[in-house]
């Protein structure tokens, strides 16, 4: 009965983490901040959409 106890209670972890994990807004998806939006994004207020953040061409 212990063994599936441990057992029980690991699944239900694995599955809350899952649950927990952050995901970010792709380009042109909706937001409301840029820490929504995915690395290198920002938020476009007006757009309310993630929006390519960095400079152009190589530096």
């Amino acid at each position: 009965m212990a063994n599936l106890s441990i057992v029980l209670f690991a699944f239900l972890l694995i599955v809350a983490v899952a649950f927990a994990a952050e995901t970010c807004s792709k380009i042109g998806q909706h937001c409301y901040t840029t820490e929504d939006c995915c690395k290198g994004l920002l938020c476009h207020s007006y757009l309310a959409k993630c929006v390519s953040g960095g400079p152009l061409g190589p530096q």
